[in-house]
């Protein structure tokens, strides 16, 4: 492609450098004075009447006729007077005509001319005109020293617009890119409008339709500013404003095609309206692009300009006087091949870039599908948590197990991470947001354990630790593991019982009482409340042991525990220290008449008659009474006051619950 534009571009040069201006034209063997009889024919079309005088002033002359200033020429006749008015040839030609010149690519013809006057008078008839061609003689040898170069420059310059179309029509079709099509429909029409207006159709294969001279143009026209738009990705959402110029532009540029065939004499004025209105929004478009810092449009912009400056001047001057030899239509086409050759450049550059995004995403993608590998393998799920400055948080990755975990889809949880904070249970969630809150400020390891409500699951024990990352912009970055504790949970909780509890009744046992009833002693004395406590010995139970045997006596101590616990309130707590003892904590008591009516109820309750294998056995209770401060303000002094009570409740053989004496009277 490198090789390609250093060609294109150094040809050009050269067809510039190299050309015969119009002091070539200037020489002692003949004069040449030409003029328009009615002036110049206008480029809406018509016909047009040159008159060329020309004297031959030494020996015989071939010279060649030709147009200068463009080619562009439905038809004419050359008629060639001599000095007595006698006409002596005919020549005729024109896009219209299917017979070729004497010359391949030009309206030349040979002249075989003596010494002496004649009178070459032209006639033009054409629909419209890229500028007047103007006949004009040159001397033979040089004209085709001089047409050689002009040739291989027009057919160079058509091959490489055919190879670069070919290119981007299978490369867009394969690749499935618009911009690609688009590019090869830019480089279709101008092949059409140049191979026509410099006669390499019609040489070629007898093509005459002349309009082909001028319609390609605003299809190409259309198709350029539809790729520069994706070129230099003008959306509506990033560019508003030149996304709807450019469609505004293409919908003017559709509507020149309708008024082409309504009105065909203007078609070639139409053409050079829509390449001033393609050229201008290139320009601007790539300015704007260029100052956002897009990369591609610094290279756009060099081709753009390239092209702009001498298409200018393709489309507005009427006369090549700088060099007679070259037309405005190969002016044209030289701009245009020096864009499409650094356009192939941009497209290169661009497609480069594609393929890097591509090999990148390729990468990412195996990089994703390793990490969703790796992450299936995980007992749980690895996700990436992400805080804002302001606060607003997200989650850019979840793995699949965030649907064991939460019963919600990675989708779900990337689009609205709030959705799993949902899924915390909202006693657990201060906690839980705090721990979050703390890791961000200190940058310290999130650690938590906290409870979820799940629909299908239920309630589940979840544990996160995520170690946490500051970004430039203060963002905060977590990247973490959260998985499912429920089971350690569950088991921990049984141990915690096992030991807290008695195994055969199921209460609690010692070690949970005291710290219950210490817990109720520090809330009495900030509330200034009172605290009761029962301490209560089984009778009889000795000779269900000694009889039955200790199985029976276990079944029932499970029956006396079932009992005990009737009619007691939710903040009132019974425990068995061992054996047939059982201890009951009152919390609040407002006065002894309080508990006394606990203890009542309590008793009532144990005396039942069990019957054990086949033998009646009545079962009572003696129970101590003690309250706090009354007589005690910590727990061994309680626990002592009443179970001195009761020890003097079963002795009494009158009263089975007696309250201990207050600490002043003993």
């Amino acid at each position: 492609m490198s090789l390609a534009l250093l060609l294109g571009v150094t040809l050009a040069l050269l067809m510039l450098n190299r050309l015969p201006g119009a002091s070539a034209l200037e020489s002692g063997a003949f004069t040449q004075q030409g003029q328009w009889l009615d002036g110049p024919p206008a480029r809406t079309g018509g016909s047009g009447r040159h008159e060329l005088q020309l004297r031959v002033n030494e020996e015989p002359q071939t010279l060649i006729v030709d147009f200068r200033n463009s080619g562009v020429v439905g038809r004419y006749q050359h008629r060639l007077y001599n000095g007595s008015g006698r006409l002596l040839e005919v020549y005729e030609g024109g896009h219209t005509l299917r017979g070729r010149s004497d010359y391949f690519l030009r309206h030349a013809h040979r002249l075989a001319l003596t010494p002496g006057d004649y009178t070459l008078v032209t006639e033009l008839e054409s629909p419209y005109y890229l500028a007047p061609p103007t006949p004009i003689l040159w001397p033979a040898a040089e004209f085709e020293n001089r047409i050689v170069r002009s040739q291989t420059l027009t057919l160079v310059i058509m091959g490489i617009f055919l190879g670069l179309a070919f290119y981007y029509l299978v490369t867009g079709i394969w690749r499935r890119a618009l911009n690609d099509l688009l590019y090869a429909g830019f480089i279709t029409g101008n092949i059409l409008f140049l191979g026509t207006s410099q006669l390499v159709f019609r040489d070629l294969f007898g093509w005459t339709w002349f309009h082909l001279s001028s319609v390609p143009i605003l299809f190409s026209n259309a198709c350029y500013i539809g790729f520069v738009m994706l070129l230099l990705s003008i959306n509506r959402q990033r560019t508003p404003r030149l996304f709807y110029a450019g469609w505004a532009a293409i919908g003017l540029l559709a509507s020149f095609w309708f008024t082409a065939w309504m009105y065909p004499n203007g078609s070639l004025e139409l053409a050079r309206a829509g390449v001033a209105i393609f050229g201008l929004y290139g320009l601007v478009a790539g300015i704007n692009q260029a100052l956002a810092r897009n990369p591609v449009a610094y290279f756009y912009l060099i081709a753009n300009v390239a092209f702009l400056l001498p298409a200018l001047v393709s489309i507005s001057v009427q006369s090549m006087r700088l060099n007679d030899m070259l037309l405005l239509e190969q002016l044209g086409m030289m701009a245009v091949a020096v864009e499409v050759l650094l356009l192939a450049q941009v497209m290169s550059y661009q497609i480069g870039r594609v393929y890097q995004a591509e090999a990148r995403q390729r990468a990412a993608q195996d990089h994703s599908q390793l990490l969703t590998n790796l992450a299936a393998q995980v007992p749980g799920v690895l996700y990436q948590f992400r805080m804002t400055p302001d606060g607003h948080f997200d989650v850019p990755y979840a793995s699949e197990r965030v649907h064991e975990m939460f019963e919600l889809s990675p989708e779900e949880v990337i689009r609205d991470a709030a959705s799993a904070f949902g899924r915390v249970i909202p006693e657990d969630f201060p906690d839980y947001y705090a721990s979050i809150e703390k890791s961000a400020h200190e940058l310290s390891p999130w650690e938590q354990e906290f409870r979820v409500l799940l629909p299908k699951q239920g309630l589940r024990w979840r544990a996160g630790r995520a170690y946490p990352e500051q970004q430039d912009d203060g963002t905060i970055v977590w990247y973490g593991f959260i998985n499912d504790i429920t089971e350690r949970k569950r088991i921990e909780e049984k141990i915690r019982h096992m030991a807290q509890h008695d195994p055969l009744t199921g209460l609690p046992n010692r070690t949970l009482f005291v710290d219950r009833l210490n817990q109720a002693l520090e809330r009495a004395k900030r509330n200034n409340t009172g605290v009761g406590l029962l301490f209560i010995d089984l009778n009889n139970f000795k000779a269900v042991n000694d009889q039955q045997g200790h199985q029976a006596g276990d079944r029932l101590l499970k029956k006396v525990a079932s009992q005990m616990v009737q009619d007691l309130r939710g903040s009132d707590t019974a425990a068995r220290l061992g054996g047939d003892e059982f201890v009951i904590l009152l919390e609040p008591v407002r006065d002894r008449d309080d508990a006394l009516r606990v203890a009542h109820k309590v008793l009532s309750n144990l005396r039942v008659t069990h019957h054990i294998n086949k033998c009646d056995y009545p079962i009572s209770a003696s129970i101590g009474v003690s309250l706090y401060p009354e007589h005690g303000n910590d727990v061994d002094s309680l626990i002592r006051e009443a179970d001195t009570a009761m020890y003097e409740a079963k002795h009494s053989h009158t009263e089975d619950i007696r309250i201990a004496q207050p600490t002043q009277d003993r």
